[in-house]
């Protein structure tokens, strides 16, 4: 199993609710079917305040663009992740980020 991660900044969130290291990983993975699965949470160390959920899947590189979609067309508590969130998948190296294309930050923890 491959990662993908999903960096949280809470100072750019409407509503930044811890229970969303749930909610988010939960609702992904029921509207993939179970082929995304919840592989927990960890803090960045960017001195951000930042969490960093990670998905687990067979095929990151397959299954980013429906996350993406996701977080695009689905509001968790009042935010739009797609609009705040950094998308990430792990190729081996460590994390590459995805989305946004412009993202020049750390994605480490």
């Amino acid at each position: 199993m491959a990662s993908i991660g999903i960096k949280l900044d809470p100072s750019k969130m409407n509503n930044p609710d811890l229970d969303l290291r749930y909610i988010i990983p939960n609702k992904i993975e029921e509207l993939t079917k179970g082929a995304v699965e919840d592989d927990g949470y960890d803090y960045s160390s960017d001195g951000t305040n930042s969490i960093i959920i990670f998905l687990s899947c067979e095929n990151p590189k397959k299954y980013v663009n429906e996350v993406l979609n996701i977080l695009r067309n689905e509001d968790f508590l009042n935010n739009n992740i797609y609009e705040v969130g950094v998308v990430a998948i792990d190729n081996g190296d460590g994390f590459k980020v995805i989305h946004p294309s412009n993202y020049e930050g750390e994605f480490d923890l």
